[in-house]
């Protein structure tokens, strides 16, 4: 689980976010993998923690809004 008081944000504009295969990815801020968002609401990584990259980064995805 991420520390959401000492964690680095980062707002995600459309050109960020890209379609391949049916999935939504992004990537990492820490490492650049591309990551499906499921992965990182499943697992809380990236791909990047699975593979040679090593990538220790938490990562959380954050729904705000105001009315």
């Amino acid at each position: 689980m991420v520390d959401h008081d000492g964690a680095a944000r980062m707002e995600l504009t459309p050109e960020e976010i890209r379609e391949e295969d049916g999935s939504y990815l992004v990537e990492c801020p820490a490492c650049g993998t591309p990551t499906t968002l499921m992965k990182v609401m499943e697992s809380g990584h990236c791909a990047g923690a699975d593979d040679d990259v090593g990538c220790t980064a938490e990562l959380a995805l954050e729904l705000v809004w105001s009315e």
